[in-house]
């Protein structure tokens, strides 16, 4: 209850990740960032994903913009964890910066 849910031992590293500044940017306002995470590939008993199971909406989370900044998405991120990330159908931009934190220490 203290820490709302989560709490990660040591073996976990977690980085903020951040995407914003899309150009154009008029078809991003509004949207949610839409995330996947996929089996481990390194993993030789992970199972891939099936098409049906990528494209089920269903399957992913979510990640609003971030309150107070325009068009920037920030969320944690597991690393060593491979994740499909999309704004829908039809999104499309000349430019979007992506940036990463330093790894969380305590």
């Amino acid at each position: 209850d203290l820490y709302n849910g989560l709490v990660c031992d040591a073996s976990i590293a977690l980085r903020r990740a951040i995407i914003d500044a899309p150009t154009p940017s008029t078809p991003f306002k509004a949207l949610a960032l839409r995330f996947l995470r996929l089996p481990d590939p390194t993993d030789p008993t992970a199972t891939p994903l099936t098409e049906d199971q990528i494209n089920n909406r269903d399957n992913y989370g979510d990640i609003g913009l971030q309150a107070g900044k325009p068009l920037n998405w920030a969320f944690p991120v597991i690393t060593n964890n491979a994740f499909q990330l999309t704004f829908g159908e039809g999104q499309d931009w000349d430019s979007i910066k992506f940036s990463k934190s330093d790894l969380w220490e305590e």
